[in-house]
């Protein structure tokens, strides 16, 4: 609590300290602006110290902006807008500051001598200059951008969305944000290639069609299948799935027969002295223990496997300049297993997992069409790794 005390008293001395006049005679103006508008909301502190410190904050900072803008507006200045709307919008914050707090008055009579202005009219001429001025250097980097430059096309969009900003209706602002979007627009088409025939390449090429290209798009790259039957159809990169080969593994059985041997609890059993008689505790209970005993089991363990795998690549081409960018290889497996038990004996000398697979009936090895689809399952699992990373 004493604590607590302390450090209220603490904060209440810092502001105390704090004061509208103190900050102006070190030439923190603005901070003296922020101060004595909050301060002078309360009408008990409408002191002269404070209202004159607050009047000469409020001017000098008028004047200092107001000077700023008249010396930028002097040279040429369309590269500038930028500055000089933050300045009439920073004047004009002030002015709304200052409204909350007028009148100022002390109670001795003494009031502010602040003259408020409207900077609206200046602000949209400020808006217009900037507009007029991204809208231009838009223009010229959409000039550049029909050259193939799509870095120049998304600039011009984002100047031109600027320009939306400030004016709606500003010249043809829709058609060239139309056009610059789609001079900025990557296209990826998605192609494939396989060294693989028959029916694995019907199959694969099945589970390539599965694919939905669109899940890729982002704002500046859209993805689709190569149309090839367009061949106006302009593609700035081109992605190819290449199938290179598919092995289908040799089916192997395995069968191990061994002994299992396990220790037990087997129920509980009277302990006795070495005369033979039974142990009791006090109140002439007999006393027991666990019965351990030792199971066995012979076994005969036979296992299916087979082992297939599909490889191949995605390359990816800059189209526009013919240049190959990079190719990933990618290889997948499918390993199929499976077990049967039988025992001759305790089944008790068997863990738990074996025991759940005991007396089963293993499952037919895969044919290929299951194992091709298990790979293609995989193998375009990779595909849309890599795509999203690239993305």
């Amino acid at each position: 609590m004493r604590k607590m005390m302390f450090i209220l008293l603490a904060i209440t001395f810092i502001f105390s300290c704090k004061s509208v006049e103190k900050m102006v005679s070190r030439g923190d103006y603005e901070a003296a602006f922020d101060f004595g508008t909050s301060k002078l909301r309360d009408h008990k502190n409408h002191k002269r110290e404070n209202i004159v410190a607050y009047e000469r904050a409020y001017n000098i900072l008028k004047e200092r902006d107001l000077d700023r803008i008249n010396l930028i507006m002097s040279t040429p200045h369309d590269h500038r807008w930028d500055e000089i709307l933050n300045l009439y919008i920073n004047l004009d914050r002030r002015e709304r500051m200052v409204a909350s707090v007028l009148p100022l008055r002390t109670k001795e009579g003494y009031a502010a001598r602040i003259s408020t202005t409207n900077y609206n009219s200046y602000i949209a001429e400020a808006k217009k200059g900037k507009a007029a001025y991204d809208y231009n250097n838009a223009i010229n980097l959409i000039s550049r951008a029909r050259k193939g430059n799509i870095d120049d096309a998304r600039n011009a969009y984002d100047l031109l969305k600027e320009v939306k900003r400030y004016d709606p209706y500003f010249a043809e602002i829709e058609d060239k944000l139309d056009e610059s979007y789609h001079l900025g627009l990557e296209m990826i088409g998605i192609d494939f290639e396989s060294a693989v025939g028959g029916l694995s390449n019907d199959l694969i090429k099945r589970r390539v069609l599965d694919l939905d290209p669109a899940r890729w798009n982002t704002f500046w790259k859209k993805y689709e299948f190569v149309d090839k039957r367009n061949n106006d159809k302009t593609y700035n990169t081109i992605m190819i799935i290449k199938i290179d080969d598919v092995h289908f593994g040799s089916e192997k059985e395995f069968v191990n027969n061994y002994d299992k041997v396990k220790t037990i609890t087997d129920g509980e059993r009277v302990v006795y002295d070495r005369n033979g008689e039974a142990l009791r505790d006090t109140a002439g209970h007999k006393i027991t223990e666990p019965n351990t005993i030792e199971v066995r089991a012979i076994v005969t363990e036979a296992r299916r496997e087979k082992r297939s795998s599909l490889i191949g690549r995605l390359s990816i081409y800059d189209n526009i300049n013919r240049l190959p960018i990079r190719s990933i290889p990618i290889s997948v497996d499918y390993l199929f297993e499976d077990v049967a038990m039988k025992i001759v004996g305790d089944k008790r000398a068997l863990d738990d997992m074996k025991i759940r697979r005991l007396d089963g009936v293993m499952a037919n090895f895969p044919d290929n069409v299951y194992t091709i689809n298990a790979l293609s399952t995989s193998f375009y699992s990779e595909i849309e790794k890599i795509i999203s990373r690239f993305s």
